[in-house]
């Protein structure tokens, strides 16, 4: 048996709308969202050989503080680990990855989440398509809420956990800026949390969810961005933006700077601002970039001004401009 090379790509995804429903009877929470793949990429490259079934990672391409973890305890591993539980005659090969990687880390753009559909993807071809997309979803939803997604890619609406899709036929495309404090995360089930504390626990029990996430996606279809803007929301700004003020500073400048309307992406920190045309978000981009400069200038020793205002944001950001795409994980 001959060494092969499968690459893949796969992209980040972004929450248009996240609603809260309530809890679902396992004590998860119930959502409805509308998600979008952009143009924002990892590349993974999966080396097979013959051998026992040991996997490592040979390289990680990364500009990123945060490390990535290269054990057991990454989901790349744990999903091949379950194809290959569900698919026995895949062990029978080692897997040595490669992996250059453009989604950040902890940013909550399912990059975690990507990487093992692509995982997923790249052993199904090297297996000639053994599963069918259901039974690979079906292993992805195992692994996490937001793997499913990663498989299918486009744009979908999700409920349950988010895990349960309904296609979306978006074909116009648009453009966001995405802005990623680089020293923050957020934990994902914290941020349900304090959702639980400050808004569920307030809502009547006879109040139900709005039909935002159907608008937005009615909108996406045919609408330019002016259309979709109005219906952009995500139930997890509330407790987040309280604990971390600078955030909603952050989603003020992207609005300030252009953006049509700008939002948390699920549990952040990553925010997005939605704009008409490619030349206004790297407009945007550029003054983003030039006011955190001058941020970092006014608080440094050397800096004119070292008391910087408390109504702007001192968080130093990532940012890249993206487009929408109607793609998944998948090999090229």
């Amino acid at each position: 048996m001959t060494s092969t090379l499968v690459t893949t790509r796969c992209p980040a995804k972004v929450n248009l709308t996240f609603q809260i429903v309530g809890l679902l009877p396992d004590g998860y929470h119930e959502v409805k969202t509308l998600m979008q793949a952009v143009s924002l990429e990892d590349e993974l490259a999966f080396q097979f050989s013959p051998g026992s079934g040991q996997v490592t990672f040979s390289s990680v391409d990364s500009s990123f503080e945060s490390s990535f973890p290269v054990d057991d305890s990454n989901l790349i591993v744990k999903a091949i680990r379950k194809f290959q539980n569900r698919v026995p005659s895949s062990s029978s090969e080692n897997i040595d990855i490669r992996i250059k990687k453009r989604i950040p880390i902890g940013a909550g753009l399912a990059g975690g989440s990507s990487n093992a559909a692509a995982a997923l993807v790249a052993l199904n071809h090297r297996c000639g398509e053994t599963l069918s997309p259901a039974e690979l979803t079906a292993i992805g939803a195992a692994l996490g809420a937001d793997v499913p997604f990663c498989l299918m890619g486009a744009t979908a609406i999700g409920v349950n956990r988010g895990d349960v899709l309904a296609a979306v036929d978006c074909k116009p495309e648009f453009t966001l800026l995405l802005a990623k404090p680089r020293k923050l995360s957020i934990s994902t089930p914290w941020a349900f949390q304090e959702f639980d504390k400050l808004v569920l626990e307030k809502r009547d029990e006879a109040s139900t969810v709005s039909d935002t996430t159907e608008r937005c996606a009615a909108a996406i279809v045919t609408g330019t961005a002016p259309c979709i803007a109005p219906y952009l929301v995500n139930d997890l700004e509330e407790p987040v933006f309280h604990h971390f003020e600078e955030l909603n500073k952050i989603r003020c400048k992207l609005e300030d700077f252009g953006a049509l309307r700008a939002r948390l992406t699920g549990s952040g920190p990553t925010l997005y601002g939605l704009f008409e045309s490619v030349h206004d978000a790297e407009n945007a981009k550029t003054m983003l970039d030039e006011f955190q400069t001058a941020q970092a200038q006014a608080v440094s020793p050397g800096g004119n001004n070292k008391t910087a205002s408390s109504s702007e944001s001192t968080y130093p950001l990532d940012s890249w401009v993206v487009q929408s795409v109607q793609l998944g994980a998948r090999v090229v």
